[in-house]
């Protein structure tokens, strides 16, 4: 069994586009060989817990440029979304959200088999629905698209002292395995594979480590 961890965030349109390509890997056969684990990535770790307008966020970024830019999706992200069918609004995004205690929601969704799947909701109710991703209430609200009923298995909108720390021990992986964007796979705790594949190129990496790890 290969393990895939998957480095991401959940405002990353990259990693969403990426996504769907790797489910219909594991939608073949090849997906009886993986297991998955979604891993944090911060695209923006300095952001107030509340998370910013993505008005002033713009701002900050581009300057005199942010209103064109706020309904703008850039040309390449655009192209690749279409071609996997995905609409992004980028219009109904109205707050670019801190998405540490989604990833804390994320790791705690793991032993319950749903991590996968929560993801997915993640990545559509902030590109797809606008929704602040950042704010406790829209995370439950996930949840439960994800089919995990967090409040009845205990999840705390306030991560302990113990899950911080795990949280910030995953997110300082990154720099031994030289990630500095996503999405990024790491497979079998020893191979890296950096952003967006083709889907054929994606099949073949996966396969040449299971036969590398196996060997």
């Amino acid at each position: 069994m290969l393990t895939l961890e998957i480095f991401s965030d959940v405002i990353c349109p990259w990693c969403f586009i990426g996504k769907q390509r790797l489910d219909r890997i594991l939608e073949s056969d090849l997906g009886n060989q993986v297991e998955l684990r979604w891993r944090p990535y911060l695209l923006a770790p300095n952001l107030p817990p509340e998370g910013i307008a993505r008005a002033d966020f713009l701002r900050r970024r581009h300057g005199d440029g942010a209103a064109e830019a706020a309904h703008k999706i850039p040309s390449r992200v655009s192209a690749a979304a279409s071609e996997e069918q995905l609409t992004l609004r980028y219009d109904l995004i109205q707050r670019v959200p801190n998405t540490r205690l989604a990833h804390h929601l994320l790791e705690w969704s793991y032993a319950s088999g749903k991590q996968h799947a929560l993801a997915e909701q993640l990545f559509r109710a902030y590109f797809q629905e606008g929704r602040d991703i950042g704010d406790a209430n829209e995370l439950v609200r996930a949840s439960k698209s994800a089919g995990l009923n967090v409040a009845a298995l205990g999840w705390l909108p306030e991560p302990t002292p113990k899950q911080e720390k795990r949280l910030s021990d995953q997110l300082e992986r990154a720099l031994p395995l030289n990630i500095s964007a996503v999405p990024a796979y790491v497979m079998g705790g020893r191979y890296m594979l950096p952003g967006v594949q083709s889907e054929t190129t994606f099949r073949q990496i996966i396969e040449r480590a299971i036969e590398r790890l196996a060997s």
